[in-house]
């Protein structure tokens, strides 16, 4: 089964509970942001993909940028 692998911006969710539903690869902190590294399998991500779309931060706007990892 693929999983898919993303990049979010934990300060760009409203709310930040929804990453407990997640399972966390690693991050980064930066000045300004913390970068989380998140695996989804894949029969789970149209699910995740529309938890996630619904608590984005709109202003400013804030990206999720996702690959597919073939296993």
């Amino acid at each position: 089964m693929s999983e898919y692998h993303s990049i979010i911006v934990k300060e760009g969710l409203k709310d930040q509970s929804i990453l407990k539903k997640l399972r966390i690869l690693g991050g980064k902190k930066t000045e300004d942001w913390t970068l989380l590294r998140v695996g989804v399998k894949e029969n789970e991500i149209n699910e995740i993909i529309k938890l996630i779309q619904k608590n984005l931060v709109t202003k400013p706007a804030y990206y999720v940028i996702s690959i597919e990892i073939k296993n």
